[in-house]
């Protein structure tokens, strides 16, 4: 009994942990979990209790299972509960999972019917899905690629249940709950029953938004850094940690010869291989000692690419490492770049850079220097260089040769022996000294070596060596053929339009030098010659300066002109003046450098007139260049000259004589005579043109101060012709005036005196008039001349203005017009010519009241404005015409306004008195509108309002 209890016992037990399994297993997916778990439970009732079939029947035991002991029950016992409680760890460890697991999880059974959603799903959504079949879905929002939204069988968990699929890594595009978009990668799979029936579908997603966005990001980065890198100058490619290319630029493709579909994946020595340019032999790649390094490699300078054609090209190359964001290194960049032409550029650089120092050392020596170029060009240029010379009779020489030797280096050879200079053209040296244009062949053949070389022996020579083209290039310098260089190049080497333009720089470099030897003598005597024009220059300036300190005073320049000259260029100097009838040159001045004979040349010049045409110096001079005169004691007594003029010369000597023309601008006006009288110190005919140059100058200083004095003296013949005639005019008029008086005091007082007063004040105001004419004649006579007197004296400036108005106004009030006047307050004396100031101011108001109509007004203000007084005259006048406002201040010019004129002399005389005071007048008008006329006049100095007393107490 006791055994059968045991295994009742054990049976309620299994049927407690099935019922726990079953409770725990809410979803098929636990289930299939749980499974393995609820078989075993299963087979340990079965075995306890057959009748119960693997459920959970209770039926006593005893009366279907034969007894066993009791350790067997035991041990069902225990693994009974061991059962349970694994049921009840799978079932934490599934709760853990789908509660704390990153990603969405959702579940559904085979209608579609949503069963179970972890908090994750419901993030990833922004809400709780909920679905009762299939069709449910159709509420949610997805999308294809091509933006078409999802239909319910559209989603993987319908296609799952639909069509048994498992769908792996799909992306989805979707909209959340709230709105948002983003994109799901998810993969569904169906569940099955132990007899693969299908009992649902799970799916498991991750929202990879960001991922995307940041994928979006990066390919769009790549994108820039790939057209970057596709399209900077530089040759970019790059590499893995293998050294397996990864990327070429298009640069990278056209330098190795290799496109990106050939490289790719290749090794990089099996694209860029690289061979160092002295030895020959092949280098570490940059790539390589990145690897090696770790760091960045610096630019490999001027090394050879052997090209997918095996062709080779200069580079310069660097490397730098990839590095992913943990710093780890993933890859390489190596950048190259095609030096090629720079490297011949600089290696051409470095030959003209060493040419011009050999060629600038030489001065005499050239053709020793030459011989040196022609090694310095092999075999930077070609295999050959010769270079050819005209000599000073034309002839051709060669004067250096030289070739390679084996080795490569260049070596002199005998001159002469190749590139003979005779073959006559159409092509060769004489060819190309001829035309001045270079000649290149670019292929040789034995035929057209004749043209460089002649002598068969020298052609088989020349043939050994394998040449292939030729350059000759001519030395000119200054328009001038100097010689040519011809080069023959190396057998793998043609001769191009680069070697050309080298060959011409290098032939004009090397003719430069050979121009400065030939010409250094003359270079040196141009130099000395440049001295003494400078000196010469020198000269003429302090002779310029002598004769413009001199002024205008005539008899001042005469005297400056001769002793100047006399110091400067010999013993001594003679200045003669034509005659106003041009038939005599009349001595004006002389000097001598010696007093006594300076003294003695005085005297006997002072009676010498000569006639033009007696002396043939004297005639040359006045129709041409000035004549250098070589004269000997013995020759001077066939000239005309007087006995003491004889003596003089024989006891001084005379040995050289220059006489040079005075020319004024057009015309002759005299001649300049400067002699040496000192033996062997002759004059040259560099001093001929100096004292040509000399005399050019004297003449314009001459004729100046002739025309000023004539001026001045055509000035004072005027004004002492009207004070002739105003004297012989104010005479009678002086006469009529006092006759008109007495007639005005005189007159009867009937009918017919009255009518004699009228007349006799007619009379009267004639005579005023005529006065006031005589004395602007005078007034303008004298500011021509520039000698205007005033006598300035401290004066109240209102005193005048109001003086100048009352004198007026008589003549505005029966018009109507207003005269007013503002002075600010304050100002201090002017210092004036009071008479002279209101002959001023009447002729400015006077002019208002002829241009005013009847009721306008003239106001004149005074205003203080620094060292100086304003005074201005403003009418309402017709105003003055632009065109008319630049004469307004010139003597007698009259514009005519309203049918009114004037003799044109006031504001002349105005402008010139203002003038006289150092002070300033204009105006300003608008037509229709008025005329401002305004002068400054300069305040009184404390010195100028002392008293006599008080200045002669200082």
């Amino acid at each position: 009994m006791s055994d059968d209890r045991d295994r009742r016992s054990a049976v309620a037990s299994l049927g407690e942990a099935r019922a726990a399994v079953d409770k725990a297993a809410k979803t098929p997916e636990i289930r299939r979990v749980l499974g393995p778990v609820i078989a075993e439970i299963d087979r340990a009732i079965a075995t306890l209790d057959p009748a119960a079939g693997g459920g959970f029947s209770l039926t006593p035991l005893a009366n279907t299972v034969p007894p066993q002991s009791t350790s067997e029950l035991e041990a069902l016992r225990r693994e009974v509960e061991r059962f349970r409680a694994l049921a009840e760890h799978e079932r934490g460890l599934l709760e853990t999972v789908l509660t704390q697991s990153p990603h969405g999880i959702l579940v559904c059974d085979k209608q579609g019917k949503l069963i179970l959603q972890n908090r994750a799903s419901e993030r990833i959504w922004a809400g709780s899905a909920t679905a009762d079949d299939i069709e449910g879905w159709g509420k949610y929002r997805a999308f294809h690629p091509d933006g078409r939204p999802f239909e319910p069988g559209d989603w993987s968990m319908a296609r799952c249940l639909l069509q048994g699929e498992v769908i792996e890594a799909e992306e989805v595009h979707f909209q959340r709950f709230d709105g948002t978009h983003g994109v799901l990668l998810g993969s569904c799979a169906p569940i099955r029953g132990r007899e693969a029936e299908l009992l649902g579908a799970v799916s498991v997603f991750a929202d990879i938004t960001r991922f995307k966005q940041v994928e979006e990001a990066l390919r769009v980065s790549e994108a820039w850094l790939s057209t970057t890198l596709r399209s900077i100058g530089d040759a970019v490619i790059a590499t893995d940690t293998e050294s397996r290319i990864t990327f070429m630029n298009l640069v990278a493709e056209e330098l190795t010869g290799y496109t990106i579909q050939e490289a790719k994946g290749q090794p990089l020595k099996a694209v860029f291989r690289v061979l160092s340019k002295q030895t020959r032999e092949e280098v570490e790649s940059p790539v390589a000692k990145v690897l090696r390094e770790g760091s960045v490699v610096g630019t490999a300078a001027h090394t050879f690419l052997v090209r997918k054609d095996r062709s080779e090209v200069i580079i310069d190359d660097s490397g730098a490492p990839i590095r992913d964001d943990r710093g780890e290194l993933v890859g390489v960049v190596l950048v190259f770049r095609d030096m090629t032409e720079k490297s011949r550029t600089e290696e051409r650089r470095e030959l003209l850079v060493e040419a011009s120092g050999l060629l600038a050392s030489s001065r005499v020596d050239y053709e020793m220097t030459l011989v040196h170029l022609a090694r310095l060009a092999v075999p930077r240029i070609g295999a050959c260089c010769a270079i050819d010379i005209v000599d000073a009779d034309g002839a051709l020489r060669r004067i250096a040769i030289a070739s390679t030797k084996g080795d490569g280096t260049a070596v002199s050879e005998d001159r002469g022996r190749w590139f003979a200079p005779e073959p006559p053209p159409p092509s060769g040296v004489h060819n190309v000294l001829q035309t001045g244009r270079p000649e290149i062949t670019a292929e040789l053949s034995e035929a057209s070596l004749l043209h460089v070389i002649h002598d068969p022996e020298d052609i088989a020579r020349l043939a050994e060596k394998g040449p292939r083209s030729s350059m000759i290039v001519p030395m000119q310098a200054a328009l001038r053929a100097l010689g040519a260089i011809t080069f023959i190049s190396h057998p793998s080497q043609r001769f191009g339009s680069d070697d050309l333009v080298l060959a011409q720089e290098l032939a004009s470099r090397a003719a430069i030098a050979v121009d400065n030897a030939l010409l250094y003598r003359e270079a040196r005597r141009a130099e000395e010659e440049a001295q003494k024009q400078a000196s010469r220059m020198n000269t003429l300036a302090e002779l310029s300066r002598s004769f413009i300190e001199a002024g205008i005073d005539w008899t001042l320049v005469l005297q400056t002109v001769a002793r100047r000259v006399a110091e400067v260029m010999g013993d001594g100097c003679v200045v003669r003046l034509l005659s106003d009838d041009r038939k005599w040159l009349e001595p004006v001045a002389a000097h001598h450098t010696d007093p006594q004979a300076s003294d003695y040349i005085k005297s006997i010049l002072a009676s010498k007139r000569v006639r033009v045409g007696d002396d043939a110096a004297d005639r040359t001079s006045l129709t041409g260049e000035a004549s250098l005169i070589e004269r000997t004691p013995v020759e001077l007594p066939n000239e005309p000259i007087t006995e003491e003029h004889r003596r003089f010369l024989e006891q001084r000597g005379m040995q050289s004589v220059i006489v040079a023309p005075l020319r004024a601008p057009g015309r002759p006006v005299g001649t300049l005579t400067v002699f040496r009288d000192r033996p062997g110190d002759d004059f040259s005919p560099a001093d001929r043109v100096l004292a040509q140059e000399i005399a050019d100058r004297a003449a314009l200083a001459i004729e100046n101060a002739r025309l000023h004095q004539e001026t001045r003296e055509a000035a004072r013949a005027r004004e002492d012709l009207l004070a002739i005639v105003s004297h012989d005019l104010r005479n009678p008029l002086g006469v009529v005036m006092m006759t008109s008086e007495l007639l005005l005091r005189t007159g009867g007082s009937d009918k017919q005196g009255e009518q004699i007063r009228k007349q006799a004040e007619k009379i009267r105001r004639a005579v005023e008039r005529m006065n006031s004419l005589i004395g602007n004649l005078l007034d303008a006579t004298r500011i021509q001349a520039g000698r205007f007197p005033v006598e300035s004296k401290p004066q109240d400036i209102t005193q005048l203005v109001g003086e100048s108005l009352d004198m007026l106004r008589e003549l505005a009030v029966p018009r109507g017009i207003q005269l007013t006047r503002q002075f600010d307050p304050g100002l201090p004396p002017v210092s004036v010519d009071r008479e002279r100031i209101l002959q001023v101011l009447s002729n400015l108001v006077g002019n208002a009241l002829k241009f005013t109509p009847e009721g306008g007004s003239i106001r004149v203000r005074v205003a203080q404005a620094d060292d100086h007084v304003l005074i201005s005259v403003a009418d309402t006048g017709s105003g003055i015409p632009d065109e008319y406002v630049p004469h307004l201040f010139e003597r007698y010019w009259k514009g005519k306004r309203d049918g009114r004129t004037g003799t044109g002399l006031g504001l002349y005389i105005a402008k010139g008195i203002v003038e006289a005071h150092n002070g300033r007048i204009w105006l300003e008008s608008r037509l229709g509108v008025g005329t401002t006329f305004y002068f400054t006049l300069p305040l009184t100095t404390d010195e100028q309002r002392m008293t006599p007393s008080e200045a002669a107490a200082l």
